[in-house]
């Protein structure tokens, strides 16, 4: 989240090394600071090992200077409340990151930022894209950190009036260049977050709620999206946005009450994203570099799906792990085709579900031994006991209705065979017993 000027922190970092710090302000130790203290917890394994124990040192050598820039009334006090809030993410037990968000909103809209100032009056341009961004910044974490812990926004989509700031830094973001980075993967993620907060506040806070023909419209405007994305990034860029365009579909397909708004189609494509979703975020655990991507909110997210599916399955069991795909709902023909199931996504549904659900539980261990949130994971493990002792004991034969077609056969592994033809129960099998 690119809400400071990377020259301004570097002229940070001079002033606090040189001289003895003499000449170093209250804001130039805690930026510093925070960015350390951010990067190492990032990379903490797990509670009060050396990374933490760092991280907890820079925050504490942080919070003498707190007085002086927490202060509401600048730009520059949003920013350094937006550092906490950011560090937050991976330091869950000591700061709530959706109070710290909150209070980073209350400030920014005091100061106008979420609205672009008139024609006739806007500052320098420097001035103006920093505005940009710090408003962008501060939206992005609201809208994904609200909708994961499923609370309110701190401010309505009605009251906003920015554009997206410029592009600024090198064009090329590849593993050559270390500096001055394009702060272009930042705003695509800001656009996929504008969906999904037009997905959740139609949910939620709207007297009709989401209609199906309007479900349909933002799937499709968020695979537009992943498609547009920028290839030219590093390569876990990809794999961040592959996970923002599943939780963004799930988020769009799940109901809010109950699911007879929700077609058979619409049913099956939920159980299918939850599935895809996980596997993503597991991928990313078993890829030791790119730990440091995962935050408390991951977490949070993964909790979060981790009820869907375990409802769908209670709700529409034989349904899901039917071999079958059911019919396309009937649209109107300006209404986009709603996101289409992979055939081979048929095969062997209950095998991918057990899977599925070890996976869950490896992730939320993750995050017990990283940041204490045994809550989540005992929540989870209590919440699909019936469901997984019912798929491992409870295997069915499911003949599929009318305008349902067979998913036929198809090579998943080289050689041939599924993929889930020998699942690995794991840990979560002796837990579940």
């Amino acid at each position: 989240m690119p809400f400071f000027s990377e020259t301004n922190f570097w002229t940070s970092v001079d002033t606090v090394y040189q001289a003895g710090g003499r000449f170093a302000k209250p804001s130039d130790h805690w930026f510093l600071r925070l960015v350390l203290a951010i990067a190492s917890a990032s990379m903490s394994l797990q509670t009060g090992d050396s990374s933490h124990q760092r991280a907890l040192s820079l925050i504490s050598g942080a919070l003498p200077s707190a007085e002086d820039v927490l202060r509401p009334g600048s730009i520059l006090g949003i920013q350094a409340i937006l550092l906490l809030a950011q560090y937050s993410l991976f330091d869950p037990k000591h700061f709530r990151m959706w109070y710290l968000i909150g209070m980073a909103a209350r400030a920014l809209v005091d100061l106008g930022l979420h609205q672009d100032p008139p024609a006739e009056v806007l500052p320098a341009d420097e001035q103006l894209d920093m505005r940009r961004r710090v408003f962008h910044c501060v939206y992005c974490l609201d809208r994904g950190v609200s909708t994961a812990l499923e609370r309110t926004f701190s401010l309505s989509d009605d009251s906003v009036n920015v554009a997206l700031p410029s592009t600024s830094g090198s064009t090329m973001t590849g593993k050559g260049h270390i500096f001055l980075h394009s702060s272009k993967p930042a705003w695509d993620i800001v656009e996929i977050r504008e969906i999904l907060s037009s997905s959740y506040q139609a949910k939620y806070f709207c007297t009709n709620g989401l209609s199906s023909e309007s479900t349909w419209v933002l799937c499709s405007r968020a695979r537009e999206w992943f498609d547009n994305t920028p290839k030219n990034v590093p390569n876990y860029f990809p794999v961040l946005y592959k996970l923002e365009l599943l939780y963004t579909t799930i988020m769009i397909l799940s109901p809010t009450q109950e699911y007879s708004r929700l077609c058979d189609y619409g049913i099956v494509l939920l159980f299918d994203r939850s599935i895809q979703y996980t596997t993503e975020l597991h991928r990313i655990l078993e890829t030791r570099t790119w730990l440091p991507l995962v935050s408390s909110l991951d977490i949070q997210r993964m909790y979060q799906v981790s009820r869907r599916l375990v409802d769908i399955l209670r709700r529409n069991y034989k349904l899901v792990l039917s071999p079958s795909v059911p019919a396309l709902p009937s649209l109107f023909h300006d209404i986009p085709k709603p996101p289409m199931l992979e055939v081979c996504n048929g095969v062997d549904c209950r095998g991918r579900a057990i899977e599925c659900l070890d996976h869950i539980d490896t992730i939320l261990q993750y995050g017990a031994g990283k940041w204490e949130l045994n809550n989540l994971l005992e929540g989870f493990q209590q919440d699909a006991a019936s469901v997984w002792k019912q798929l491992v004991n409870n295997p069915i034969a499911y003949h599929p209705g009318p305008g349902a077609y067979m998913a036929g056969p198809c090579t998943i592994l080289p050689g041939g065979g599924t993929v889930y033809s020998d699942i690995n129960l794991g840990h979560f099998n002796h837990n579940a017993q």
